[in-house]
């Protein structure tokens, strides 16, 4: 579910995305069936798209202008009636869910929808157009997915078909994998004279953060994640364009704001790899994906905002950074079993500016029962070396420990793991 600052922030980006559909304000009960097939072709185009996404009613089609929707259009979306339709269609049975939202005066409705969990959602029912006959809206036995061009369309090729299956295919085999992760011995020890080799690109990317983040961007608090495999290979991904093309089809979009982030303005090539940087709202940011492997991203802590730290200070939500380290993971699991799938990866998690700063609680359903908790150091570095095998078994396990880390640090002692993990489900289930 999304929060109303979250919408705003999709809303203020007046775009539409892989993960991301915006629709004119209509009425449930006056629709006609080819309205709500329309929509039906959306939604089982996310089921099947890495992420899921969002379908968010009461803006324009051609100005992605928020305007919002009628009281009547916004009362006759109902999650029961619209699962009732959808139902009709989706095989196996799938459902999504109807969220409404008020801002600025203005009603929304937002259609919140999860990826497949076990195998891809085929339509079950063909729907022909009322308006037209030689028009088919939906197919028997179609499979839909997103474009990077926020359409939803049959899946068009058999490299997108395989690459539907491959996630189907890794689903099954990450829940194997998760069953006999206690069987999985320690990695074995990194060579540091391979692991060196990686210096100069780790330096140019930094110099390329110096160059497009703000001049005082250092000067205030800021996460750092740099990942690479153990062995060094200038060229281990092939191309450029495959970088590219693995960075988009791991990113992970549970929250609105996508991570990696690529900016369409400032994403481009360099001679080794793939780079973008943004400074948006309160995103700021920047990475670089390399042919070797190395992955550097930055950005500063979005509780650096004026807004938020006029409201609570110095400090930093503690399920923000649940949330956070959950999207390193999750990326770093679907970005090296692409790319390097047999690797051993080192990888780090850099927070600076940390002392005095504090954790607080902003989400209502933990606001009261939460003690604010303060780190007494400058920062902090958690590295680890894990095996993408361990990647992919234990990825959310492995962040729930690097949470406690961060809050043991923050003087947090014994934080509750089940805790950590409610909230991380939260996020993956896209449940905010």
């Amino acid at each position: 579910m999304l929060s109303e600052a979250q919408l705003q922030e999709l809303l203020a980006q007046k775009t539409e995305a892989r993960n991301l559909d915006c629709k004119t304000s209509f009425s449930w009960d006056t629709a006609d069936n080819d309205a709500k097939c329309e929509l039906i072709k959306d939604i089982l185009a996310f089921l099947n798209t890495q992420d899921g996404g969002q379908i968010v009613v009461g803006v324009e089609d051609d100005t992605l202008e928020p305007v919002g929707m009628t009281d009547v259009d916004f009362t006759s979306f109902d999650v029961t009636r619209v699962n009732d339709f959808l139902h009709r269609y989706t095989d196996p049975q799938s459902s999504c869910e109807v969220q409404k939202l008020t801002f600025s005066g203005l009603k929304f409705v937002v259609i919140n929808v999860l990826e497949f969990k076990d195998i891809p959602i085929i339509c079950k029912k063909a729907a022909n157009s009322s308006r037209d006959s030689s028009k088919t809206i939906l197919k028997l036995g179609g499979v839909y997915i997103r474009t990077d061009k926020a359409t939803s369309v049959l899946v068009p090729t058999s490299e997108e078909m395989r690459d539907l299956v491959n996630r189907a295919v890794l689903k099954r085999s990450d829940q194997l994998l998760s069953t006999i992760r206690t069987l999985l011995q320690g990695n074995p020890p990194a060579e540091e004279v391979e692991i060196k080799q990686y210096d100069r690109e780790i330096r140019e990317a930094r110099e390329y953060f110096k160059e497009v983040l703000p001049s005082d961007f250092e000067e205030h608090g800021y996460w750092e994640v740099i990942s690479m495999p153990q062995t060094y290979s200038r060229e281990r991904v092939p191309s450029i364009t495959s970088v590219y093309k693995s960075l988009v089809e791991s990113e992970v979009s549970l929250r609105g704001w996508n991570f990696p982030h690529f900016d369409k303005e400032t994403r481009s090539n360099f001679s080794d790899g793939r780079q973008s940087h943004t400074d948006f709202m309160h995103h700021v940011e920047a990475h670089r994906a390399y042919q070797s492997g190395l992955f550097v991203w930055r950005s500063s802590y979005w509780e650096n905002s004026p807004d938020f730290a006029n409201k609570h200070g110095k400090s930093l939500d503690f399920v923000n950074v649940i949330y956070t380290v959950t999207e390193f993971l999750v990326f770093l699991k679907r970005y090296y079993e692409r790319i390097s799938p047999d690797a051993s990866i080192r990888f780090s998690i850099e927070m600076t500016d940390i002392k005095d700063r504090i954790l607080v609680a902003t989400d209502p359903r933990s606001s009261l029962f939460f003690h604010a908790y303060a780190a007494r150091v400058p920062g902090l570095v958690i590295e680890k070396d894990y095996t993408v095998s361990e990647l992919r078994a234990s990825a959310e396990e492995i962040a729930i420990n690097m949470v406690q880390k961060i809050f043991e640090v923050f003087n947090w002692n014994a934080p509750d793991a089940n805790m950590i993990r409610g909230w991380q489900q939260r996020l993956l289930s896209r449940t905010l």
